[in-house]
């Protein structure tokens, strides 16, 4: 494990879910689940908070109707366990759940990491990321739209050929503005 003599000080968003964090948070336990999913009011709390404690981030939230759950089994994606996901329902989800997005974490793999409150907002924090706006260039109408991440690459691909695309160039900026990490803060998942 590497630690840094200057380690980031981390803070939970205020009005978030109390607590220190890298206190342990209480994630529901999957084998108590009634079905796939449950709703999660702690989740929203943490949004909420995070939408307030951003608003240049998030601002196009305020008028989004989103839904936080906790689905007991995450799932798998090219070998790594699923942590989170955002979606965007259609059709007759959409219709039901009157939702223009659904934000998930995955109990089963959170409870596994042993989950602390700060990875749990941040986690979150990335699926909100996925909400965006598309903007039709010939009407100027917005609609709701889900977003990529902004970048995706191997270590290794990095490692041999360094920051060779835009979007690298971009991550290798927001890495050089951060303090040495203690990588017991991090989690292994994909969203």
């Amino acid at each position: 494990m590497v630690t840094a003599m200057n380690a980031p000080q981390h803070e939970l968003v205020p009005n978030g879910v109390p607590g220190q964090p890298d206190d342990p948070y209480p994630v529901p336990n999957p084998d108590g689940f009634d079905g796939d999913f449950q709703a999660a009011p702690d989740l929203e709390r943490i949004a909420k908070a995070l939408i307030s404690a951003n608003e240049v981030t998030f601002h196009h939230l305020q008028n989004m109707t989103l839904v936080y759950l906790w689905k007991a089994k995450g799932g798998q994606k090219s070998g790594k366990g699923t942590l989170g996901k955002c979606q965007k329902p259609s059709g007759l989800l959409r219709y039901f759940s009157e939702a223009d997005f659904v934000i998930w974490l995955a109990a089963d793999h959170w409870t596994n990491y042993g989950a602390t409150r700060w990875q749990i907002e941040a986690c979150l924090f990335h699926e909100m990321k996925h909400v965006g706006i598309e903007v039709d260039e010939k009407t100027g109408a917005e609609t709701p739209a889900l977003i990529p991440h902004d970048f995706e690459a191997f270590a290794d691909e990095v490692t041999h050929y360094g920051t060779y695309l835009y979007d690298l160039k971009e991550a290798k900026k927001a890495f050089e503005q951060l303090p040495l990490w203690d990588d017991a803060h991090e989690a292994g998942g994909r969203s």
